[in-house]
Order: C-alpha cells, then structure tokens, then sequence
C-alpha cells in the first residue's frame, strides 16, 4: 500500500488493478471495517479514496437503532461526521454504524465508525454528531476488496438454473 503525500487528500495505492478485474466504487476493507473505495484503476495497481477524505461520504445505519444517515470525512483521519441526524434522533457515544446498502457500493452490515459524541443544540435543526473509523486507517497494511454480483453473473445463474430445470422437466416426462 503506497500513501497520498497531499495532506487535504486521503489516497492510498494497492497492487491490484484491472487486470485482477478491480473495478471503480469497489469497496475496500481491512479487518476492522469500511477503508474506503476504488477511485481509479489502471491494469496493476488502484486508487483508493479513504473513507475520511473530505469528498467522501458514505450511506450508513446506526445499528442499534437502524435509523440511516451519510458519514462525511473531515480531512482527520481519525473523525468522520453525521451532520444530518435530526436533534430529536436516539444516537448515542458508543453506537456502531455499519454500511446502510443505500447507494449500491457498498453491500450492507460491514463496519464503518463508532460515535464519539452526540450533542443537541435546540437552536440548530441537527445534532453535531462525530465518530471515529473502526478501520485502522493511521497504518494500512493489508486491504480486502469486496466483489458484488453484476447483473451480466445474475442472468447467467438464472440461465444456467433455467437450463437444469428445462433437463429435470424433460427428463420426467
């Protein structure tokens, strides 16, 4: 892993590309959660924007309650922050939120951030709300890069298990 040295950007660079059918929006794990995602691909080596860049943002849901909202990067490698949870919501320090599924990137369940202060302010309509990245984003080593189904697999299943149950259907006849 090769780290960014612009310090307004968070960008690593993996040894895997195209040519290991890495793909843009591909998300990226280590094993504590959400890194971030592939930004660009060329045939050996990725891109990847951190989750804590300040032009990121990323669809999540609050797991004790499901109550789903964006965690936007901050430019701090350790602090994201929810600006749009209603001051009325039930979050809290502690809660762990995970990838919502919203948006398509990103399959949901896996986590992203714990909160780290929750404060209303009656005289804003948000509550000021900030969490901490379960991955450990300060020292990248080892990434995951998680594969989604793309329709074009989807249909050919759904071909394939056509074309059994036809020679079942053929075969009892």
């Amino acid at each position: 892993v090769k780290v960014a040295l612009d310090p307004y950007k968070h960008l690593v660079m993996i040894n895997r590309g195209s040519w290991d059918d890495v793909y843009v929006h591909q998300p990226v794990l280590d094993a504590h959660g959400v890194v971030g995602q592939v930004m660009r691909v060329a045939p050996q080596s990725s891109q990847v924007i951190l989750i804590s860049d300040p032009s990121n943002a990323i669809p999540v849901q609050v797991n004790r309650t499901g109550m789903r909202t964006i965690a936007i990067g901050t430019g701090k490698i350790n602090r994201l922050e929810l600006p749009y949870i209603p001051n009325n919501s039930d979050i809290q320090a502690g809660d762990l939120l995970v990838t919502s599924g919203l948006g398509g990137h990103f399959p949901p369940g896996y986590p992203v951030a714990r909160v780290n202060s929750a404060t209303v302010d009656p005289g804003r309509p948000f509550a000021q709300v900030t969490a901490e990245p379960t991955a450990k984003l300060d020292h990248i080593r080892d990434v995951m890069l998680v594969w989604r189904e793309t329709p074009e697999s989807l249909s050919d299943d759904m071909m394939e298990e056509s074309d059994i149950q036809e020679e079942v259907s053929d075969e009892s006849e």
